[in-house]
């Protein structure tokens, strides 16, 4: 017999910490107020474990009560916590939570941090997230840079495609490059994917994993045969189980055949 919301609740206050990480995930596949209520009160706990695996159960569960809760705990004293909630804002589509989290791109301490909330910002896609963007597009870090450009395309912002190409002509990062052709290319400059393409052949595997996922994001039919075959070349070349397998996966998304 599975354990009942209330059984759930008990472990969740006084369970040993595994058990009451197992109990708020459980409770997060229970969309009840006692739910609700019980892992609200234990983004207060005062082991950041507990809070962030309530964070995650609440952004299951969803609803104003929850967003409220989660936009909270962009505010807790550990960096996981704040990612896990920026993460679980971004899912939700969360509107509400636009400036905590372009407050947090623009001056989080933690490198992490801002790139969880850029992507989620680009996730929630609201114009309101502009201009941390293009403050994101000078962050110190690559993968800031690269999803803060990430994010202006998902938002269609193409009156921000010359900052967008101006950053781009500073950029180093292989990380950051392939998300600013990404975005170029959502905005409507479809003649940066020879230059995407082209970033499968990078030195860092990390860099070809993320073009092959970006390459079965902009797939189309009329596209789908260059960017098949630039993966299909990929894999052969590719030394490493998970490039492999990212580009793997890509071929499967877009109705390629296994390499």
């Amino acid at each position: 017999m599975g354990s009942t919301v209330s059984d759930l609740i008990r472990l969740l206050t006084n369970g040993r910490v595994r058990e009451r990480i197992s109990a708020a995930e459980s409770l997060g596949r229970h969309a009840s107020e006692n739910s609700r209520l019980a892992l609200v009160k234990a983004l207060e706990d005062k082991n950041y474990r507990i809070r962030s695996a309530a964070v995650e159960a609440l952004g299951a569960i969803g609803g104003p009560e929850a967003v409220s809760a989660l936009v909270r705990s962009l505010s807790d004293r550990d960096t996981a916590v704040q990612i896990s909630a920026a993460e679980q804002l971004g899912e939700l589509g969360a509107k509400e939570a636009v400036d905590d989290l372009a407050d947090l791109l623009r001056s989080s301490p933690d490198s992490l941090v801002r790139t969880f909330a850029a992507a989620s910002l680009g996730a929630i896609g609201d114009q309101k997230a502009v201009p941390a963007f293009l403050i994101g597009l000078k962050d110190h870090d690559a993968l800031v840079r690269g999803y803060s450009a990430e994010g202006l395309g998902l938002i269609g912002a193409r009156e921000n495609i010359p900052a967008i190409e101006a950053a781009l002509n500073e950029e180093s990062s292989g990380s950051a490059r392939v998300r600013m052709y990404e975005s170029l290319f959502a905005l409507g400059q479809k003649e940066v994917l020879p230059q995407i393409t082209k970033m499968l052949k990078s030195k860092s595997y990390r860099v070809r994993c993320a073009t092959a996922n970006i390459l079965a994001g902009i797939a189309d039919e009329s596209n789908s045969p260059i960017v098949k075959k630039a993966l299909q070349d990929a894999f052969e070349r590719e030394q490493t189980v998970a490039g492999k397998s990212s580009i793997q996966n890509s071929l499967l998304i877009i109705g390629g055949s296994e390499p």
